[in-house]
């Protein structure tokens, strides 16, 4: 950056900033009375805040001899900065912009306050490695169930061990809550929900602990009832914010619901009543001898069994041999409430889902494009009456975003946000960065092998690089390596059933081929890449099932534990029977050999949940452990059927229609990383460089390639254009110079760019949903807490003259 050499020890610049509220920006202005002026280093500190008006001018002035920076309100307005006479920027601004861009591109609107010490605790609370922690210890504390009584066998270990960890993490926990606390405007950190509600977590688990220790240490039974809320830590930390956002749409979406289910109990008590009143007096059986409709409360599980068809036809079966009139009965019912209600339910969920989430990712976006223009009003100067943001700013700001970053992919990055090629960004062209940094680009350096290099003529020769592709294809170098490895396990161990076993595992594995057929065929090709990018924003309402899995299972294991057991099945021989359960004695429950599915440890327990989450058979276990315990016990499997499988299932339903239905749309039609990738191969830095060293054409088809279009062969179909560098000014390979333009400098740089095509983040992917039905530079209303509905949300629509759904 030029230093400027002036006469006096103090400088005064007025500046004309729209600045909001919450924004707390200061485009700061420093000079120096020495012959050599450099930027201080930021030991700045705001001394009062910004004024509340908008539109205010403000004067910054910079005392070289002190460590204030004062911001008052100028009562003129001055005459704007010329971006020929570009000031510098400071070290806190920059790292404040850069603060705003990051947070704009990952997802997040973590408040801070404005000052390089917060910024730096801030910065360090966000570090990839104590989030890598974070993550670790959350697992850990979830682990604790292996080794907790009742534990899985050989891992049980002593209350205490296991309670010294537990309190060691929730010290961890505080302590990352301090660390919050810390950056964070008290007021804005009570007011937070999420804390709150991790702090009433920690008391109630100590609380657990030191109840638990009292009973044990007396003699007593005690129970460890405050693990089920041990998902719920991770729930409420910040970097899970995409299942904490699930879970607020699932709650936001209950009371919806709630209307149609009531319809559907309420119809499915009229005819279990109805059921009870025809068959219960018949004297009709099941087939293990119960009786068939006995009592109202048994009409009304078996009823609700039928309508997940579970018991289907077996339910009908006794009155249907009794008299075929009786089908007309569970016809009905099956056409009301599993044909209309479920399908309504499903419905209901589905656009009531879509709404909420519509408005989720409205805030996202809205809070992206505010964070944005914060970091755009630090960086901006005046230009012929209109704020911009100059090249040069913007690599500084690159720089400090990764200062690894190449400067040509810089370069591209600022011809693909300059849309008018005006060299310098406006406020609407600089909202697209963020979109544009959630591209993954990686770089490579074209590098060119011994061969290469000395017997080009035959390297590059046409059998040569059938013979490269041949080897260096990643799918059939997994294959033919495996089946060769498994070739030298056969002759090493000549063994007859081993061998058999590794020529079933080759023979998969070649059967596999078949894939790559399937995603080389066009139609079948975008399908494919599309459910690929779909597998991500999976992962999210994976752990909210997960978080109900563990929270059952708990519940389950404090419940059910010890009173099934596997043992065997040998009636003849000495095995414990019935699960060693008498009151499991001819019960489809020992009949059908579920002994195994039991809550003696967490892991039978979660394969319990799988399977009532299958939905299948659901009913056998519900009365199994209703035989071992009391009727009553049928209400937990009840409950999480209706909760995990009609509504938690039907919510991932929409969610996955919706996310297919977006990624396949994009796929066909391209966006903003079909802009980058068209400026990479036109600049000639494309990785996958076809044929020549004329600038590329780009088609539609060649935007939507997937990864397996661009391996490593696809650069040898040609010889480079400059294979090696002279050291006469030129280019070393893995080096490069920002260019002025976007011609093709493939000859001057040995550098090479590619876009991958992998898994979207889930937070990309959210924005994609609706982004387009917002207007490219509408900020929205203020936003303050990503985690909070919007207040004002009624008003600035009306305002806007939109609904949420004309959006």
């Amino acid at each position: 950056m030029e230093s400027t050499e002036k006469d006096s020890s103090t400088t005064e610049v007025t500046i004309e900033s729209e600045i909001n509220t919450d924004q707390h920006i200061v485009n700061s202005v420093e000079a120096s009375s020495s012959k050599v002026h450099q930027r201080r280093k930021s030991s700045l500190k705001l001394r009062n805040s910004v004024s509340d008006q908008n539109s205010t001018p403000i004067s910054v002035i910079y005392k070289p001899d002190s460590e204030i920076i004062e911001v008052n309100n100028a009562a003129d307005g001055s005459a704007a900065i010329d971006s020929t006479d570009e000031p510098p920027v400071s070290d806190l601004n920059l790292l404040l912009a850069a603060t705003y861009v990051e947070d704009a591109r990952d997802g997040r609107h973590s408040d801070f306050k404005i000052s390089e010490r917060h910024l730096k605790l801030y910065h360090m609370y966000q570090n990839k490695w104590g989030q890598v922690v974070l993550n670790f210890i959350i697992v850990l504390h979830l682990a604790l169930a292996l080794f907790e009584k009742p534990a899985v066998p050989a891992l049980q270990v002593t209350y205490w061990v296991t309670i010294t960890i537990e309190i060691g993490i929730l010290f961890f926990y505080l302590f990352r809550l301090l660390h919050i606390s810390v950056f964070t405007p008290l007021t804005r950190f009570w007011s937070d929900t999420k804390n709150i509600l991790i702090l009433v977590f920690v008391g109630l688990t100590f609380l657990d602990i030191v109840i638990y220790i009292g009973l044990i240490e007396s003699g007593n039974y005690g129970i460890r009832w405050s693990r089920v809320l041990r998902p719920l830590f991770a729930v409420n930390f910040p970097e899970m914010r995409q299942i904490r956002r699930a879970f607020r749409n699932l709650r936001r979406t209950l009371p919806d619901v709630v209307n149609v289910l009531f319809l559907f109990f309420f119809s499915l008590a009229i005819f279990a009543l109805m059921a009870f009143k025809l068959f219960g007096d018949r004297n009709l059986t099941w087939v293990d001898g119960r009786p068939y409709f006995g009592t109202y409360w048994d009409s009304l599980f078996d009823l609700y069994v039928l309508v997940t068809t579970a018991n289907n036809p077996d339910i009908m079966m006794p009155a249907f041999d009794d008299s075929a009139y009786y089908v007309i009965f569970f016809v009905a019912f099956l056409v009301i409430c599993f044909f209309i209600y479920m399908n309504i339910i499903l419905a209901v969920i589905y656009n009531n889902y879509r709404k909420h989430l519509k408005n989720e990712v409205r805030k996202t976006v809205f809070s992206k494009r505010q964070q944005l223009s914060k970091a755009f009003e630090i960086l901006a100067i005046k230009s012929e009456g209109q704020k911009v943001i100059t090249r040069s700013r913007f690599v500084q700001l690159m720089k400090l975003l990764d200062s690894k970053k190449n400067p040509a992919f810089i370069n591209v990055m600022w011809i693909v946000l300059d849309c008018d090629g005006s060299d310098c960004l406006e406020k609407r062209e600089f909202l697209k960065l963020a979109d544009l940094l959630n591209v993954e680009v990686s770089e490579v350096v074209d590098r060119t092998t011994f061969i290469g290099h000395y017997l080009p003529s035959i390297y590059y020769s046409k059998p040569s690089r059938v013979l490269c592709r041949i080897v260096k294809h990643k799918f059939d170098f997994v294959v033919i390596g495996a089946a060769f490895i498994m070739a030298l396990v056969d002759v090493i161990i000549q063994n007859e059933q081993e061998s058999r076993l590794s020529l079933d595992v080759l023979l998969v594995l070649r059967v596999l081929r078949l894939v790559k057929i399937i995603g080389s065929i066009g139609r079948f090709k975008v399908i494919v890449l599309t459910i690929t990018k779909v597998i991500p924003s999976l992962i999210t309402y994976g752990g909210v099932i997960m978080v109900f899995y563990y929270m059952f299972a708990i519940v389950g294991m404090e419940s059910f534990q010890g009173l099934v057991k596997f043992t065997g099945y040998d009636v003849e021989g000495e095995s414990d029977l019935f699960c060693s359960n008498s009151k499991l004695e001819l019960s489809d429950f020992w009949r059908d050999h579920y002994c195994n599915n039991n809550f003696n440890d967490v892991i039978h327990a979660f394969i319990v949940m799988f399977e009532l989450t299958v939905v299948n058979q659901w009913h056998v276990i519900a009365y199994g452990y209703a035989a071992v315990t009391d009727p009553w016990a049928r209400l937990y499997f009840l409950l999480f059927h209706l909760i995990c499988v009609i509504i938690v299932l039907n919510i991932f339903t929409a969610f996955v229609l919706e996310v297919f239905i977006l990624e396949y749309s994009a796929t066909c039609e391209g966006n903003l990383e079909s802009q980058l990738e068209k400026k990479i191969q036109e600049m000639g830095l494309s990785f996958k460089r076809k044929v020549s060293n004329r600038v590329s054409s780009v088609s539609k088809e060649d935007l939507v390639s997937s990864d397996s279009d661009s391996s490593d062969a696809d650069v040898l179909d040609s010889p480079p254009n400059n294979p090696t560098s002279d050291n006469d000014g030129g280019i070393t390979q893995g080096d490069s110079i920002f260019y002025p333009g976007y011609k093709d400098v493939s000859g001057e740089t040995d550098v090479r760019f590619h876009i991958s095509k992998r898994l979207k983040s889930v937070e990309v992917l959210l924005q994609k949903m609706f982004e387009k039905e917002i207007e490219v530079d509408d900020l929205g209303p203020n936003i303050e807490n990503l985690d909070k509905d919007l207040q004002d949300e009624d008003t600035y629509l009306s305002g806007q003259n939109r609904t949420l759904w004309g959006m």
